[in-house]
């Protein structure tokens, strides 16, 4: 099963995601937007240094372009990409669109830039509704082989503690029912994906 984090990293939530999964002995994919990453650079080094993977989730998470044609569209993704390579020194594992939104000039821009989209088959709306052991069940209940799981690693801290313990409960089941996690790759991505 490949676990996701999308819209980090955040300074506060991050470290206690990095930390909740170093404790389960999990590794996971963070999809970070760019100029987060870069505002909080030493983040993306610890993603890596622990053995996680970073995706491309934009380069500012803004809905605005989506409404101004193809090449705005693809100037957006590449320089998220560029700039996230640069703070890694390596490529990402693809493209995950702010909530999921697919257009053509999304597809034509990622085939332009030969970057793969990496979408999810498991979520739990973590940023809209409290994600309790009830619904942590219910999602894992659907979840097979391969199943890549969205969550968010920038929840505020009122809410930090209950998505932690919700993290902590949804990992230990997992691997009880028999699931390893890793970390999603370019390749593998490439092969899963049409």
């Amino acid at each position: 099963m490949y676990l996701s984090f999308d819209d980090g990293p955040d300074p506060e939530a991050t470290p206690a995601v990095l930390h909740a999964l170093a404790e389960q002995g999990c590794t996971a994919t963070f999809f970070l937007v760019a100029e987060r990453a870069e505002r909080a650079h030493g983040l993306v080094s610890r993603i890596l240094e622990a053995g996680h993977a970073i995706g491309n989730h934009s380069l500012d998470h803004r809905w605005n372009v989506y409404f101004r044609g193809p090449r705005a569209m693809l100037r957006w993704i590449d320089e998220a990409e560029r700039r996230l390579q640069d703070l890694s020194g390596r490529e990402t594992v693809g493209f995950r669109s702010p909530a999921g939104v697919r257009t053509p000039h999304l597809h034509w821009s990622l085939r332009k830039l030969d970057i793969p989209l990496v979408h999810w088959d498991v979520r739990f709306f973590d940023r809209a509704f409290a994600w309790t052991e009830s619904r942590a069940r219910h999602g894992l209940a659907g979840a097979g082989p391969g199943s890549i799981v969205l969550l968010h690693d920038t929840h505020a801290p009122p809410h930090l503690d209950g998505f932690l313990r919700t993290l902590g409960l949804f990992l230990a089941e997992a691997r009880r029912r028999g699931f390893r996690f890793a970390p999603l790759d370019r390749s593998l991505v490439r092969q899963a994906l049409p």
